[in-house]
């Protein structure tokens, strides 16, 4: 008995599968509404922490959490 295994359209990666470690994602999976690729949590905060494209090479910049320099200038703007 075999199951249909879902892939991307664009790049034929497995869904499900984490973009990083390329292991199924069981606890929270995370990803970017712009390509679609996802994975890990933990992986993804790590990546993204000093990288802003998508780790498969697809192009695609993914702004799955706020830049360290954008969260900068929000609060220099603030009033107390």
């Amino acid at each position: 008995h075999r199951t249909a295994q879902r892939v991307c359209r664009s790049c034929r990666g497995k869904i499900g599968m984490c973009f990083l470690c390329h292991e199924p994602v069981k606890g929270i999976f995370v990803w970017c509404p712009g390509c679609g690729h996802g994975g890990h949590l933990d992986h993804a905060l790590e990546w993204f922490r000093t990288n802003e494209t998508c780790p498969t090479g697809c192009g695609h910049k993914c702004n799955l959490f706020p830049s360290s320099s954008a969260s900068q200038k929000n609060d220099g703007s603030r009033r107390n």
